[in-house]
């Protein structure tokens, strides 16, 4: 439990910056962006996000594990705390922030949380406050030049406008939240190495 805590999950949020389709600041200039696949059917939206980053299986863990730290490199998530275990799992309480326009608007979810250590993290909503379905998971192989992380989730939002104007939209805040994940990752890669910082450093 120790190891857990200590170790974002990514997670597990998806809710980024609605208006960020670009790299964050801290992401490399050359890198391309997170290569991110959206569709959308009455209200259900399918998400595939995959990029592959110069890291080891341990640094990459190490980040989508980090449940209680994500608000510090995922800027649309605003808490994120271990409540306990269940079935095998773990359960997270996480609050998210949606953006679009002049529009912000808090998103609540209480994640089961399933991992295969170094391979897969599986995630569903067992709150259902603000989504009749969240559920994805995280997926880890070995890759030339490191690894290749896959992000997969299929959500249905309660409430669709003014927040959720769709596949771009969509497109769009993942592609902020992989983009985000990875610039963790990259930072504590080089910071293992001993090597520079990832330019513009840490919020």
């Amino acid at each position: 439990m120790e190891r857990r805590c200590q170790t974002l999950a990514v997670l597990l949020g998806v809710f980024a910056s609605a208006g960020a389709g670009s790299a964050s600041p801290r992401e490399a200039p050359a890198l391309p962006l997170p290569s991110v696949e959206v569709r959308e059917a009455n209200g259900l939206y399918t998400v595939r996000g995959r990029f592959t980053v110069a890291a080891t299986l341990q640094q990459t863990w190490e980040v989508l594990t980090d449940y209680g730290d994500l608000s510090r490199f995922v800027s649309s998530m605003r808490r994120s705390e271990i409540l306990g275990l269940r079935d095998r799992g773990i359960l997270v309480a996480q609050t998210m922030v949606a953006r679009a326009f002049i529009f912000e608007r808090p998103f609540h979810v209480v994640l089961d949380v399933h991992e295969v250590p170094w391979r897969t993290i599986a995630f569903r909503d067992v709150l259902h406050s603000d989504f009749t379905l969240y559920e994805g998971d995280w997926d880890l192989a070995k890759a030339p030049g490191g690894v290749a992380v896959t992000y997969r989730l299929q959500t249905r939002p309660r409430s669709r406008p003014p927040l959720f104007k769709g596949v771009g939209t969509f497109r769009a805040t993942v592609t902020s939240l992989l983009t985000e994940v990875r610039s963790e990752i990259l930072r504590r890669s080089r910071r293992a190495r001993g090597g520079a910082q990832p330019k513009g450093g840490t919020r």
